[in-house]
């Protein structure tokens, strides 16, 4: 009796049928079915439901706004430049050419063809296009068009007021008059207003009779051309991409160089005459500037250098010898008068340079595309330029 208590007891495991794995097996085709169907159903709802759409909007909403975000910066730094001023058109095209390509120029635009401007991102910041520029800047731009210069920098010579014969503009600390305007064949040139430069006078080393230096007297009146345009330099600012190139009045408005270098004194009669009579006749490029300098009614206010040379030669008694001469523009006949800096005799005792204190007038050539960023083009509100 005990023995068949304690008998273990005896479990069977029945194996799966055939009948229980075909259940199995459709459930799972089933499963692929529904899933598939779902997929189907997502696909067709992403698509039709503008889900992909939507998310690709956003990226490039994304990115337009990270580059909206960094040219408000830059702008606000070109506005701290500008002592609290609004940013100009042609500053804001260069903070958009950071982040867009192929910026148009609309430092020439009015307020409502900036409306309709589409800018298109560089790749690297997803290149994306048809941005309107309104949606990355807008209502902090200065209000007022940038003018072309070859707009309002205009001589007329029949004119009734001085700013509308020829414009004040201010550069570099100087006050600047239209000597030639784009119409010329030499470009757009300024030339400084006589208040400006009456003191400056170029150096012509004087001598005394006897004196070894007229050497040097005769070296300076050799390199006027190089004397005198070099100064002019003096009165730019290098490589600001204002000024072209300088020059003294007088020089050819083209800015040619010397075209007669002056020989050596030691010469012969026959050879100072036929050099004198060549000299004279060739260096006559200031007449130019002298012709357009009187249309303009810009002789008046002090006598001033001008960059052109002229011979003779000087008889007095028994003393014969060369003169060199400097021109200059005698401001109260108001024409060009030769100013006498080196007499040479040919009894060799006589040596005398004297130099007068005459005003210099420097002339600038200005670069092409520049814009008026401020001023009427009168005396108390001149002209202001910017690239």
């Amino acid at each position: 009796m005990n023995q068949e208590k304690c008998k273990k007891p005896n479990f069977k495991f029945q194996t799966p049928t055939s009948n229980a794995k075909g259940i199995t097996l459709i459930a799972l085709i089933i499963t692929i079915i529904v899933m598939l169907i779902l997929v189907a159903v997502t696909i067709s709802v992403a698509l039709n439901g503008g889900l992909i759409g939507k998310a690709q909007e956003a990226r490039r909403g994304t990115r337009i706004g990270m580059v909206k975000d960094m040219v408000s910066t830059d702008a606000g730094a070109k506005q701290a430049e500008n002592e609290g001023d609004k940013i100009t058109r042609s500053q804001l095209k260069g903070v958009l050419e950071k982040y867009f390509k192929e910026i148009p120029d609309i430092s020439t635009m009015t307020d409502e063809e900036l409306n309709d401007v589409k800018l298109t991102l560089k790749d690297e910041y997803g290149g994306y296009s048809d941005i309107p520029l309104i949606d990355i800047y807008g209502g902090v731009l200065g209000t007022k068009r940038q003018i072309p210069i070859n707009e309002v920098l205009i001589t007329n010579s029949s004119a009734s007021t001085a700013e509308k014969k020829s414009p004040y503009v201010s550069y570099n600390g100087y006050l600047w008059r239209v000597l030639y305007d784009s119409n010329s064949d030499y470009g757009i040139q300024l030339i400084a207003d006589i208040s400006e430069c009456s003191g400056d006078s170029p150096h012509i080393p004087k001598v005394t009779l006897g004196s070894s230096t007229i050497y040097m007297a005769i070296s300076s009146y050799n390199n006027v051309f190089k004397t005198l345009n070099s100064r002019a330099e003096n009165y730019v600012i290098k490589d600001d991409g204002i000024v072209q190139s300088a020059r003294c009045v007088g020089c050819d408005p083209d800015f040619s160089g010397d075209p007669n270098p002056t020989p050596s004194f030691e010469i012969t009669d026959a050879q100072w005459e036929s050099y004198s009579r060549t000299f004279c006749e060739g260096d006559d490029g200031y007449l130019t500037d002298f012709n357009n300098l009187k249309s303009l009614d810009l002789l008046r206010g002090a006598d001033f250098w001008m960059c052109s040379r002229m011979t003779r030669v000087w008889k007095s008694g028994t003393y014969q010898g060369p003169s060199f001469y400097i021109r200059y523009v005698n401001s109260r006949l108001e024409n060009c008068a030769g100013e006498r800096v080196i007499t040479l005799c040919d009894d060799g005792k006589t040596k005398y340079c004297r130099s007068s204190t005459l005003a210099f007038r420097p002339v600038v050539l200005l670069e092409p595309g520049l814009k008026i960023a401020s001023g009427d083009g009168t005396m108390d509100n001149p002209y202001t330029l910017e690239k």
